[in-house]
């Protein structure tokens, strides 16, 4: 077997980090937190990250680019691409780290976090308003890359499950 398909499906055995809450709150003002940039940049990150920056380009193939930024002043740019948009019930997109010019760039804090990860946002009815589950996944990633996502997957679904309390927190005050 070659290299490249060994790391392929190597990074498809990976488990894929998931989150789920349930935010008291309509579907569709819940998709417009997420796909409206002024709306984003209110709550996006965790641990005291702010989100100065975010363009969303909403359709297949469109950009989605955020910069959050640490109260120390470190950067974390990342760039994805949507792959999928259902109104109200599914985002897909890509996810990878990027400099200040928009280049390919490794995790300022995980060198070897992978280059892109996959993210699948789904949006659905619940009796307290807005299921809402996201999993990030391994799409593209060498071995070393596909350790480094296995030695960061807990400080991941540490951060999705505060950047989604962040959510439930705007939307409660909205």
């Amino acid at each position: 077997m070659s290299s490249k398909r060994a790391s392929l499906s190597t990074a498809l055995a990976i488990r894929p980090v998931i989150v789920s809450r349930v935010i008291p709150a309509p579907q569709e003002m819940v998709y417009e937190a997420w796909t409206q940039a002024e709306q984003l940049m209110r709550w996006w990150g965790a641990n005291g990250l702010t989100t100065p920056e975010c363009k969303i380009d909403l359709r297949p193939g469109g950009v989605f680019y955020y910069c959050m930024q640490s109260p120390d002043g470190t950067d974390y740019r990342c760039k994805g691409i949507y792959q999928e948009v259902t109104e109200s019930e599914r985002l897909v997109f890509t996810n990878s780290f990027v400099d200040a010019k928009g280049d390919p760039a490794r995790h300022p804090d995980l060198p070897d976090w992978p280059r892109e990860t996959l993210i699948h946002v789904t949006f659905t009815p619940h009796e307290d308003g807005t299921r809402i589950t996201l999993q990030q996944a391994v799409s593209k990633a060498d071995e070393a890359e596909t350790e480094g996502f296995e030695r960061g997957r807990e400080g991941a679904q540490e951060f999705w499950a505060m950047t989604l309390d962040c959510l439930a927190d705007n939307l409660a005050h909205a």
